[in-house]
């Protein structure tokens, strides 16, 4: 037998939420580095409310930090330099082709007839 609360939290939908994190890795070496890697980064995460979203969404990507060592010997470490927010996804049924981002971009005029 199904149980009020079990069906009361049936009833609530998850709405997907597209997580933007930027990583920075720092390489532990004997010569000061002048210029750092970073890597932006985008995940899906769902939460009934977008505040259980983006609590969600802030300790994956806590979790996705780590640290290695090269093949020069030196400690690699990866480490959430910004979390910048979550957006709710255009589409919620995923399939190909879904758009899980978009945003706008001002100020590009200039570089509007190149490649991007």
């Amino acid at each position: 037998m199904t149980s009020q609360s079990t069906l009361k939290r049936h009833q609530h939908r998850h709405t997907w939420y597209t997580a933007h994190v930027f990583y920075r890795c720092d390489i532990r070496s004997r010569r000061p580095r002048k210029f750092h890697s970073f890597e932006e980064v985008y995940f899906l995460v769902s939460g009934v409310t977008s505040s259980e979203a983006l609590q969600k969404a802030k300790k994956l990507a806590k979790r996705k930090e780590h640290a290695y060592k090269n093949m020069y010997g030196q400690a690699v470490s990866w480490r959430m330099a910004k979390f910048v927010g979550i957006q709710e996804t255009t589409d919620q049924k995923f399939k190909d082709g879904a758009e899980v981002h978009f945003r706008f971009l001002k100020g590009l005029k200039s570089r509007a007839n190149k490649k991007l």
